[in-house]
């Protein structure tokens, strides 16, 4: 209901915007998964563990800033793939660089709950 008060400006830009958040978010999620299998494999070593987790850790945040950087960087041109209406492309280019900071949280929020997982330690999870 909220969204129809909006108009279809705001909804085709909000759709889009979410689209691609949720594209990035999937390949980002490939952290997540090789922490998770990587930790599982090696639990029971502490010191393998602890060099596991500091390094998933690295990778997290050096994958969300190059992933937060391409985002930011094709803020400029990607709009216009996606619609040519200017007011559209205008609200896309306002959501992308909040679009962009996000990706460093939801890289690193991914593989710390891979690493969670693979270390059975689910009550961080919730």
């Amino acid at each position: 209901a909220v969204a129809t008060r909006l108009g279809p400006v705001h909804v085709a830009s909000h759709q889009v915007c979410l689209s691609l958040f949720w594209l990035v978010t999937m390949w980002l999620d490939s952290g997540s998964v090789s922490a998770q299998l990587l930790l599982s494999k090696n639990i029971n070593d502490t010191q393998k563990a602890r060099s596991l987790t500091k390094y998933m850790a690295k990778f997290a945040l050096t994958q969300g800033l190059a992933f937060s950087t391409i985002v930011g960087g094709l803020g400029r041109f990607l709009p216009s793939v996606f619609t040519s209406d200017p007011t559209v492309t205008g609200y896309i280019a306002q959501c992308l660089p909040h679009l962009a900071l996000q990706q460093t949280i939801v890289s690193l929020c991914l593989v710390l709950e891979g690493l969670a997982i693979g270390g059975n330690q689910f009550r961080f999870t919730a």
